[in-house]
């Protein structure tokens, strides 16, 4: 394990939010907490995945949302 990794949590919490019109979930893959800067929320996808797109459109709209909740997103 990284010395710089404090812990580390798999599907660690759900994400509600709103799309448009509609209220969403998400559960995140993985929290990455390091010692000294904000904890990372990671979703993890491979080009062939068929959900890629929606991927890539949650986290337009998460990221700077849960940035001002103090949490990177990738």
């Amino acid at each position: 394990v990284c010395p710089a990794v404090r812990r580390y949590c798999e599907q660690p919490c759900r994400i509600t939010y709103s799309d448009s019109d509609r209220i969403r979930r998400h559960i995140p893959d993985l929290l990455v907490e390091g010692i000294d800067a904000k904890p990372w929320l990671i979703e993890f996808k491979s080009d062939q995945d068929n959900k890629l797109i929606e991927a890539l459109q949650r986290e337009q709209l998460l990221k700077p949302l849960l940035h001002a909740a103090g949490f990177h997103y990738a």
